[in-house]
């Protein structure tokens, strides 16, 4: 029991653990805008909303699912744990350079 206390009270060892920094993805090369605007920021409902004819909600949810594979990570932001935020300058874009 007073071993634990020696750890807890000497904190010195934290000083040896090293905490790996976070990576931070590049836009779209072709990305024109540096600026972002909150108001480039939309829900997924609001999103399917603004553009219905762009995709049906499973397709967009499968591109959410695969984010990471199709490149299109750089268009969506995580809030907190679950919110997820799409900037549709760059969902746009994205569309935009998609191969027919």
């Amino acid at each position: 029991m007073q071993q634990d206390q020696n750890i807890d009270s000497d904190k010195s060892y934290l000083s040896a653990i090293t905490f790996p920094q976070p990576q931070f993805d590049n836009p779209p090369e072709d990305y024109s805008s540096t600026s972002f605007s909150l108001n480039d920021f939309v829900s997924k409902k609001e999103f399917l909303k603004r553009f219905p004819d762009l995709f049906k909600e499973a397709e967009f949810n499968w591109l959410i699912k695969i984010r990471k594979s199709n490149g299109f990570h750089h268009c969506v932001r995580k809030v907190g744990k679950r919110k997820l935020l799409f900037h549709v300058p760059s969902v746009l874009a994205w569309v935009n350079n998609q191969a027919a």
